[in-house]
C-alpha cells in the first residue's frame, strides 16, 4: 500500500505525549483507507460488483413446464401429471419469504372449456404416487416454492375432453402457460 498509493493513505509514525498513558506513538493507515479502494482502482471495484450483480440476476428463477403426462383412468376420466422445473439457483420464494408471508405462493392451475377438475394437489412422492390434495378449488394448487435447480410435481384428476391449459403464476418467475389435448 505504501508504494501503490505513494504514501497517500499513510500518516508517518510519531511520538505523542498522552496525559494518561504517557509517551505513545500515533500514525499508520488513515481511517478513510482500506475499505474503499483509491480512486484509480475504483473502476476495477465497480467492474467486479457489476459482474456479481449480473450473475445474481441471471440466477433468478426460470420455470419451465417440462412435462405434462396424461394417464387414462376411465371413459372421459384422466389423471394429469405436471412437472415444473426451476432451471436456476434461486428458488421462486425463499424460506424467509414463505415463513413471513412476504409474497404470494406460486399457483399452478388447469382449465379447459369442456373440463371439470375433480381433484388436484402437490405430488409428495412420485414413485409411490402420493399426493397432498387441496381441500377447496381443486383446479388451483398453491406451492410454497420451487427450489433452485429442482422440480415440483402437481397432479390433477379431470373429467372431460378436448384442450386444456396449465398455467403457473409466480411472483419472481412470472406467468407461463402450456396447452395440450386430452386423448
Amino acid at each position: 500500500m505504501k508504494y501503490v498509493l505513494m504514501d497517500d493513505g499513510l500518516v508517518p509514525w510519531r511520538q505523542y505525549e498522552h496525559p494518561t498513558y504517557g509517551t505513545i506513538e500515533i500514525g499508520g493507515e488513515k481511517k478513510e483507507w482500506g475499505r474503499v479502494p483509491p480512486s484509480f482502482l475504483l473502476e476495477e471495484e465497480l467492474h467486479r460488483n457489476m459482474a456479481f450483480t449480473l450473475y445474481h440476476a441471471d440466477m433468478m428463477p426460470l420455470i419451465e413446464i417440462s412435462e405434462i403426462k396424461i394417464e387414462k383412468l376411465g371413459e372421459g376420466l384422466f389423471k394429469i401429471w405436471v412437472t415444473l422445473e426451476n432451471q436456476r439457483l434461486i428458488p421462486t420464494r425463499t424460506a424467509q419469504d414463505v415463513a413471513n408471508h412476504i409474497s404470494p405462493p406460486d399457483v399452478v392451475s388447469i382449465e379447459g372449456s369442456v373440463l371439470r377438475v375433480l381433484s388436484g394437489g402437490r405430488v409428495t412422492d412420485q414413485y409411490f404416487k402420493r399426493v397432498d390434495a387441496v381441500k377447496r378449488r381443486p383446479h388451483r394448487v398453491e406451492l410454497d416454492a420451487i427450489e433452485g435447480m429442482s422440480a415440483a410435481r402437481v397432479q390433477f384428476v379431470v373429467e372431460g375432453k378436448g384442450e386444456f391449459t396449465v398455467a403457473v403464476d409466480s411472483a419472481k418467475a412470472g406467468l407461463l402457460t402450456k396447452s395440450q389435448l386430452l386423448p
